[in-house]
């Protein structure tokens, strides 16, 4: 995962240049997000493949509030490196309601209608980037920015779970889980929009977005937000938006392959200090 000490070299990297001219900006705030998130499974009483969702399949809470950080160091008025991050760790425990095979870490699990399925899907996501402020007048100012997504996932299934193939007992028990790591680093490029509607209250905008199909890996990204903020000087300023995140991760075709997909949709609320 994202471990806070690879976070803090992140940011002292990115703000290692503060001592120069420029400007840095600070923003912290919440993410009230409903969640969707699923991934490829089997089903032997259907004979087909399916996604089994982690919300509605084994009862994940759909909505939290995710923290959210983000720090920008604008070198001039055209040119800025940005960094945030924001974080989804959620765990459950479900008696299944279906028959279904998963692949975990390279081997696959069964699992019996009726049988205690323990899960915990974590989630953590940094953004890095660069921006390019290429029109601005009285009351716009438009960006291109181009950078890359990093998310790392570390799915667990525990309980009453057994290894196909192999002895049919239950080989793992309640407690135990078996645990896969997924890192995917998506670059992107996007627009950011900022319309000034008075001195203190402007609109503001961004979407980023990257697909790849590459031999047997596909990856979507999708990052688009869109609100108001408001000035209360030149120091501080509030932010209230409508912020819509999905990444597509497929990594093949066959059954022990990893296919994973999350959409985060909410309310965010942030607060900046500009220093």
């Amino acid at each position: 995962m994202i471990t806070k000490g690879r976070l803090a070299a992140s940011l002292l990297l990115l703000l290692s240049g503060a001592s120069q001219a420029g400007d840095l900006s600070v923003k912290v705030g919440g993410f009230y997000s409903s969640a969707d998130t699923s991934m490829g499974a089997y089903s032997s009483d259907l004979s087909r493949s399916f996604d089994l969702d982690f919300e509605s399949d084994l009862r994940l809470k759909e909505r939290e509030v995710l923290p959210y950080l983000k720090v920008e160091y604008a070198f001039n008025s055209k040119h800025a490196m940005y960094l945030d991050w924001r974080s989804l760790h959620r765990n459950s425990s479900v008696t299944s309601e279906r028959a279904f095979s998963v692949p975990i870490d390279g081997e696959i699990y069964d699992a019996k209608i009726g049988a205690t399925i323990q899960s915990t899907l974590n989630i953590d996501l940094a953004r890095l980037g660069y921006s390019y402020s290429f029109f601005e007048n009285e009351n716009w100012d438009l960006d291109l920015t181009a950078g890359i997504h990093i998310m790392q996932m570390q799915i667990g299934l525990g309980g009453e779970l057994s290894l196909q193939g192999g002895n049919q007992n239950v080989v793992l028990g309640k407690g135990n889980y078996a645990f896969t790591d997924v890192t995917a680093p998506l670059p992107d490029i996007g627009l950011e929009a900022e319309y000034k509607i008075n001195e203190n209250w402007r609109a503001i905008s961004h979407a980023q977005v990257f697909y790849i199909e590459f031999n047997s890996i596909k990856g979507l990204l999708v990052d688009a937000n869109l609100g108001v903020q408001y000035q209360f000087n030149e120091n501080w300023n509030a932010e209230a938006s409508y912020s819509y995140y999905e990444v597509n991760v497929d990594y093949g075709s066959e059954r022990t392959d990893l296919n994973v997909n999350f959409q985060f949709f909410g309310p965010m609320v942030t607060l900046e200090y500009q220093f």
